[in-house]
């Protein structure tokens, strides 16, 4: 059974990358609108939280590193995703 430290970190660690994966679907979803920008923004603001803690995690050893990179590659693969949206033109 984990103890209160542990489980802290394990619950601080699943919500902070529940909202990096939010972050993710809420601008891919609203990427075109007028609030762009802001959601663009904690997009990367997530990204880069959620890659810090990573490396925090590697450098003390954590069992968690692994769930964050799994995280940040979701993030990213999210986020390039065509899903059709998009319109292709025509070079010529």
């Amino acid at each position: 059974m984990l103890d209160s430290h542990e489980s802290l970190i394990f619950w601080f660690a699943f919500a902070a990358q529940s909202i990096g994966i939010i972050s993710m679907i809420l601008a891919r979803l609203h990427g075109r609108r007028e609030s762009q920008l802001a959601y663009h923004a904690a997009f990367y603001f997530c990204l880069v939280s959620i890659g810090a803690m990573m490396m925090a995690a590697v450098r003390f050893e954590s069992g968690y590193w692994i769930s964050f990179a799994i995280t940040t590659a979701v993030m990213i693969i999210g986020t390039t995703l065509d899903f059709g949206y998009s319109r292709h033109e025509r070079a010529l």
